[in-house]
């Protein structure tokens, strides 16, 4: 940010917030043996993902109800999750 510039939003906020080029969701539906799922994004429709789109393979399996952030990216079949970052999981 240059200097004097004001920021688009508070600390906390930008904490909070994802980046402007990402979405947050909690996963609706996750296939564990077959590696694919849905997530029901803050707005808009369900998103499809599939496990190679985590950041972390150790994150895998995802549980239903977990937060996650993601990009998106336009398929033949639609928008699919990429680059996907769990942010809580609802099991430990």
């Amino acid at each position: 940010m240059a200097a004097g510039a004001k920021p688009d939003r508070c600390p906390a906020c930008r904490l909070l917030s994802p980046s402007s080029d990402r979405q947050r969701g909690l996963v609706k539906f996750y296939n564990s043996r077959q590696g694919w799922g849905f997530i029901t994004p803050t707005q808009g429709a369900e998103v499809f993902f599939h496990r190679s789109a985590l950041a972390d393979p150790a994150w895998h399996p995802l549980h239903e109800g977990d937060l996650l952030e993601f990009g998106l990216e336009q398929t033949a079949r639609g928008p699919q999750a990429v680059a996907i970052q769990r942010l809580e999981t609802v099991e430990s």
